[in-house]
């Protein structure tokens, strides 16, 4: 099954950058109006999770700055302060309810990180994000709405956990 993508590059305090790159679903004329949509909403979680400028969007039909290449206004805005992002694949099968096409993905775990996160979001006592409240609510709908696996099946995110990364 032929994907769409869609990601973003995120610029730090100091200048740095990290990009995040996902699956969607294949974009055709019929959903570009609800794909666009989508990225938005993810794109609107992602700077409420993110003290990261986010200085560009990259659409699988579309390659475009979101803002100008300034650098984060806040120092705690590293882009090596990262949330791992786990999500699995829920869809058994592509074709339900006839259910003849099964999906080799589904139940399967993908990662994915997060540049430069807001850590005041962490649960106490852990380095697992609260993922009932906000800005995380948010960000978890918006992701759930529009990423896919790599198989092409809807995802589910399991937890959300703080790492240190230099890349």
């Amino acid at each position: 099954m032929a994907l769409g993508a869609v990601g973003w590059t995120f610029r730090d305090y100091d200048g740095e950058r990290a990009t995040l790159k996902l699956w969607i679903a294949p974009v055709t004329a019929v959903n570009l109006p609800t794909v666009l949509t989508q990225t938005g909403n993810l794109y609107t979680a992602l700077q409420g999770v993110s003290l990261c400028n986010i200085v560009r969007e990259r659409l699988l039909v579309a390659d475009s700055p979101r803002e100008s290449n300034v650098n984060a206004s806040s120092s705690a805005a590293q882009r090596e302060i990262k949330a791992l992002v786990r999500y699995t694949d829920v869809d058994q099968y592509f074709d339900p309810p006839a259910n003849l096409i099964f999906n080799e993905g589904y139940g399967k775990s993908f990662a994915c990180e997060v540049p430069g996160v807001d850590l005041q979001y962490l649960e106490a006592n852990s380095d697992l994000f609260d993922l009932t409240q906000a800005p995380w609510n948010g960000f978890v709908t918006a992701f759930e709405a529009l990423v896919h696996s790599p198989y092409g099946g809807g995802v589910e995110i399991i937890e959300v956990q703080h790492v240190g990364r230099s890349s």
